[in-house]
Parts: structure tokens; sequence; C-alpha cells
């Protein structure tokens, strides 16, 4: 008994004494005893962790592995795994699972710390000095990345998964995500499923061959806000140079980019400006800017009458129905609302919670169906110095950061004021133009009344009103005329039968498009009309080129002839010049005419017209052959007729009968040549067959020679 109670005591001083981190638990990872050096590692006291899983002090996504592994402990089991201390800490474990003999529900952990390489770092006393260095080089170097500006990650490039198994706080306050909720993780997470970005393929090489990187990716914040992040990725090797980890630095250039966005949008306010495009349209695109520069915010631009005092809303494409009407018209004083009394004071004013703000006492119950809690207001004063406009912003939240939106406000109330202004001086130049009409109206009438009082010229002018008379029905039946043929082109172009009309302008516009082939080609009028050649997806870049060009050289003077090929069709093109009343070239006609039917056609008759040459060809050269196999037997038959007629003495009874016989097989084959080759419709449906025989060589060459001793000059 003794010896067991010393063997127990002995057993409870190494337990608790031990260099290792030991910890007793169950199968369900609950902790039930844990030894000093389990307590240092992960910074808990004994009351903090006993009673506690071991699992919630590991990352997420190592959490099912342990859990599986600690169900299937059989004699003893090794789990690899991320975990993290009471300070957020990473740590890579390594745990050696050990069951219980007769006690099947516990389970005793030696948990020790790698080094992130599956090496396990010891304690022994020969290496108690060196470690010590070590860890006060690892104390520097965490907390200098803990100081770090920009973010930094850390990933073990030995896991194919690539965990994440270190983030500084600067990562945290970049993305919001607590160092506990990203430990295990891949950093795709970051991605929100945007995924689809070119900078990303770049990333991905980078890490299969293991060398550095840096690109500029759409990331997204815990709370899902979009950020644009600079990511270098750094990879790190060991002695043997061998890729254990990936150091990740993190920079947001959210607000570089938006510089680079807001410079392309004012480029376009001004080009709008520039083209006197309705003021409405301006006004409504300024405030479509303002929204994608403001997070969380709606726009809106009211227009101040100062005859009445009041203000009326302009543009604001984003502002509940409801909260507009509740807002319009609105009277404006040191007691209105934030806009009202911005453009009373003539200055800035923003409030940042409407629910306690006593001038929205009116407006607070819409304000608050339609979820806005704060609301800045900025007036718009003219070169007289009189209020034009208010430029409002009426945003979500009520942490509404002023400084980082003022110079925005600023460009953007400028611009408006550049449009207003505008709009007005070419109201103010209307106006003029007007008035100036009506004051030479008024001219001509008081010369009118003055040389009234003669009767020439009353005459003179009775004549001149009905020429004038004669003129106006002269005009109006010419405009009816011009209206009938107008409608006739119409409905000329809209039922031109497989074919397109278009018109281009200097700027190759589409000015005018009809045609029935428009239907077939799936194209639409109402897009194409009024459009850039080159902001109409349906043509590929080579087929606007080539458009391109041919639409310059008929501005030019040039009728264009050609033929193109467009989703299987083929189309003639031909164009002329258009002229303006002062007989310049202001338009090109093009007319595109479906051939693709007559195309076929001429390329059927193409192949018949071969077919024909080889038919009659065929026919020459059988012609030929016969004539060839005509003349043989023929001169055979001769050459017989004229010995029949030297051998006509008696006794020669025998050399006459074989030279009749030999006339007799010849008129045989001329009978078959006959029936063989000069019968045109065989010959044409390739019915002539050859016919093989065997004849007698010897016999044959006698007979030739004889027919050439016959013919043989003396």
């Amino acid at each position: 008994m003794i010896a067991q109670i010393k063997d127990t005591v002995v057993l409870k001083r190494f337990f608790e004494y031990a260099a290792e981190a030991v910890v007793v638990m169950d199968t369900n990872s609950i902790i039930l005893k844990a030894n000093r050096s389990f307590l240092c590692l992960f910074g808990y006291r004994p009351d903090e962790i006993v009673g506690q899983k071991l699992v919630n002090h590991i990352v997420k996504a190592n959490r099912k592995k342990l859990l599986a592994d600690l169900q299937n402990v059989n004699g003893e089991t090794n789990s690899r795994v991320l975990g993290y201390s009471k300070d957020g800490s990473s740590l890579a474990l390594q745990l050696k699972l050990v069951s219980v003999p007769q006690e099947p529900d516990l389970l005793i952990a030696f948990v020790n710390q790698t080094d992130g390489h599956g090496d396990t770092t010891t304690t022994t006393a020969q290496s108690i000095t060196k470690a010590t260095s070590a860890q006060n080089s690892m104390d520097i170097h965490k907390k200098a990345l803990n100081a770090a500006g920009n973010g930094i990650l850390i990933v073990d490039a030995q896991d194919p998964q690539l965990p994440i198994i270190f983030s500084n706080p600067a990562f945290g306050h970049m993305t919001g995500y607590r160092n506990s909720e990203v430990l295990g993780l891949n950093c795709r997470f970051l991605q929100n499923g945007d995924r689809d970005q070119p900078a990303l393929k770049r990333l991905r090489k980078a890490i299969k061959k293991g060398v550095d990187c840096k690109v500029i990716l759409r990331n997204y914040r815990k709370d899902g806000s979009m950020f644009w992040n600079e990511l270098t990725i750094t990879p790190v090797h060991d002695q043997e140079q061998n890729l254990t980890h990936f150091i990740g630095v993190q920079h947001d250039v959210t607000k570089e980019k938006k510089a680079l966005q807001l410079q392309g949008d004012i480029r376009s306010i001004l080009e709008k400006i520039a083209l006197d495009q309705p003021l409405k349209t301006i006004t409504k695109h300024i405030v479509r800017v303002a929204e994608a520069h403001f997070n969380g915010c709606m726009a809106s631009i009211s227009l101040l009458n100062q005859k009445m005092g009041t203000l009326h809303q302009m543009a604001a494409p984003s502002l509940p129905k409801a909260f507009s009407k509740a807002v319009e018209g609105m009277a404006i004083g040191p007691e209105a609302c934030s806009c009202g009394v911005s453009a009373y004071s003539k200055s800035e004013v923003f409030v940042p919670d409407l629910a306690t703000d006593p001038n929205w006492k009116d407006y607070r119950e819409s304000a608050i169906e339609n979820h806005i809690k704060s609301c800045w207001s900025m007036p718009i004063i003219s070169n007289n110095q009189e209020v034009i406009v208010t430029f409002t912003m009426y945003c979500e939240s009520s942490n509404v950061t002023l400084k980082a939106y003022r110079e925005i406000m600023a460009d953007l109330s400028q611009l408006t004021a550049l449009a207003i202004n505008q709009h007005r001086i070419r109201i103010e130049l209307e106006a003029s133009r007007r008035k100036i009409e009506k004051y030479a109206q008024t001219l001509e009438d008081k010369v009118q009344a003055r040389t009234g009082e003669l009767k020439a010229t009353v005459q003179q002018l009775v004549e001149s009103n009905l020429s004038l008379e004669d003129q106006i029905k002269e005009t109006m039946i010419a405009e009816k005329k011009a209206q009938r043929s107008q409608a006739l082109f119409s409905a000329i172009a809209q039922n031109f039968p497989k074919g397109i009309i278009v018109v281009f302008n200097e700027n190759i516009e589409m000015v005018y498009v009809e045609g029935e082939e428009l239907g077939r080609l799936d194209l639409k009028k109402q897009e194409l009309e009024g459009k850039r050649l080159t902001d109409i997806p349906v043509f590929s870049k080579n087929q606007i080129e080539n458009i391109q060009v041919l639409v310059r050289q008929t501005l030019k003077g040039k009728h264009i002839s050609d033929e193109i090929t467009y989703n299987g069709n083929v189309y003639s093109i031909n164009s002329t010049p258009l002229y303006s009343d002062d007989n310049n070239i202001v338009w090109a006609l093009f007319v595109y005419s479906n051939i693709t039917d007559q195309k076929m056609v001429q390329n059927e008759l193409l192949k018949a017209l071969i077919s024909e040459r080889e038919l009659n060809e065929l026919k020459s050269r059988f012609i030929s052959m016969a004539s060839h196999e005509f003349r043989t037997p023929l001169s055979a038959i001769l050459s017989s007729a004229i010995l029949i007629g030297k051998q006509n003495e008696p006794g020669k009874e025998e050399r006459r009968e074989k030279h009749v016989t030999r006339i007799k097989a010849n008129v045989k084959n001329l009978v078959v040549i006959l029936n063989d080759f000069l019968s045109l419709s065989k010959l044409e449906e390739g019915k002539v067959l050859p016919k093989q025989e065997y004849f007698d060589l010897t016999a044959y060459i006698k007979t030739l020679l004889e027919e050439m001793e016959i013919n043989k000059k003396e």
C-alpha cells in the first residue's frame, strides 16, 4: 500500500511539473485536468480552463478533425491542428492522444508546439539557453508584426489548404475579422464569392510556383463592404530550401482607386455639360456619381424657388417616393430641416441624428421609416451670391466622416453649379433671341404703318401678301409631298425586302436604320439609332473597323460596292454620299441586301457550266475516237475489196473467199462500234461498258501486213 501511495505521489509530481504540456479529457474534449506546461502554453489559470472544451481553443477549420480523432483513439493517435492562446496568438500544435485502459471515456493528450514544419519544440536542459534566445527574438519579431501599419498574414505552405497561422492587428482593423476567426482558414474567404478576377489567376500561378507576387484584388470586410486590397506575397524557405510559408502584406488602396474613379466620373459629367445635354440628365448623373462614392447614402439636388422660398427636387432617383413626397416644396428658414436651413443660411449643415434634431420633427417619422439616420446638406451659390440649389446626402448611418467626403462634395457641387449656370445662360440667350425677334417685328410694323399711306406701297404689299399666300400654299403642298415622300420612304425602308438601310453621320453614328432584315438578324431599331458604331456590342472589332473604313470613304464622296458575310448570310453593300442644303456631304447612305440565295444559285450555275464544259469535251473526244475506230475497219474493207479485184482469175477462189470473210468481219465490227459508241444517250448516262474478247494475234498481224502491202507505194 505504501509503495502504491509513493508511486501515486511520484506520478502526480511528474504530471504537474513535466516539461511537456499534458491534459486529461473525455472523448468530447472536455478538459478534466491540465498540468502547468499546458496552462503556460495557452495562458490560462486552472479555473479558467478546466471544464472547458479543448476544441473551443482550436481554429474552426480543425475542430471536426480533432473531434473525429478523439472518437477514434485506439491505443495511440497523433493529430496536428492549429490553436490559439488566451491572448489570441496562433499555436501550431502536435497532439499525441493516448487512451486510458479500463477507462474508455478518458484520454490523455501530450501537447507539443511545433515550428510549423511538424517538428516539436524541445524543452530539455541542453536547449534552454538557445530556446530563451529564440523566444526573445520571436517576441521582438512578433511585436514588430503587431505594430506594422499594413495587414500581415502568414500561411502554412506545406498544407495544401494554405491555412492562416498568423494575422496581425492591422489585418483585423482592415477586414473586421478577429484573429481567432481567421486562423486555419484559406485567404479566399476575403473574396466573398467574387472570384472572377484576372489578378487571382496571377496570384494562383505565383503560389503554385512558390514565387513573389503583387496584385490588387477586390476583397470584402466582415460587414460585407468591398475594399481594394494591394496584396504582396513572399515565399519563405527553410535551410534545405523547402517552401514552408507565405507571408502576405496587405495595403488598402480603396482611396486611390476611388480617386481614379472620381476623375473619370468628373470627366463624364463635363462631357455631358459640353454636349449641352438636358439639365435633368446631367443632375441625375451627378447624383448617381455621389451615391457611388458615399457608402450607404442617397443624394438629392433640390432647386430653390426664389419667389416662393421653397425647395423642389430636380434629381433624386434613389430617394424613397414617400420621403421624397414629404420633403417636396419645403419652405426654407432657420427652423426648417437640413436642406432648408442650408439654403437659408447659405452654409453647410450636418445633422448626425435626425431622430433627436428638433428641426426634423415634421419629417422624423418618414425618415425613420425609410432608414435615414443622418443628413448632410450644402448650398450651391451662383455668381451673384444667390442660392440656386441645395446638394443633400441622406445616409443610413450616423457615423459619416465629413472630412473624407468634403472634397468630393465640393467637386460635385461645383459641377452642379456649372451645369445650372450654363443652363441659365442658354435660357437667357434664347430669351434674348426672342426679344430681338419681337423688337424686329415691332420695327417692321412701324415701317408698314408709316408707308401705309402710299397707295403704290399698299398695292405692292397686297401683291406681296398674295404672293406670300401662294408661296405658303406651295410650301404646304411641298410639305405634304415631302410628308408623303417621307412616309413612302419609311414604308419602303421598313419593308425593304431582305435588306437593311442605314444612314451614318460624320461621327459614324447610326442616325437612321430600317429594313425587313432587322427582324431576321434579331436586331432592334431603337437599340441602334443614335449610337456610335463602337458602342454596338453585336459587331466584332474587325467588323467595326471595316465598316468605319467604308463610311469614311463614302463621306469623302466615294460610292462603295462590296460584299460581306454576317451570321452565315452574304450581303451586298452599296453606299452613296448624301448632301446637305449647302452641298456638303454630311451623311453616308448604306444599303445592305441579303444575296445569300443569289449566291447559292450563282454557285449552282457555275457548277452546271463546268459540268457542261466537261460533257462537251467528252463529246469531242468521243467523236475523235469514233472517227478513228471507223477508219480502221473501213480501211480493212477497202483493202480486201482491192485484193478481190486483183485476184479475180480462176484458181484463186480460196483467196477471194478469205477476203470476203474479212470484209464480213469488219462490217460486223462496224455494227458493234455503231451500237457501242454512236449512242449519245448511253454515253451521257455512263452506260457504255467495255467488252473484252480474245483474238488471234498472229492472224491480226498478218492482216495488217497484207493491208500495208496493198497500200504500199510501188
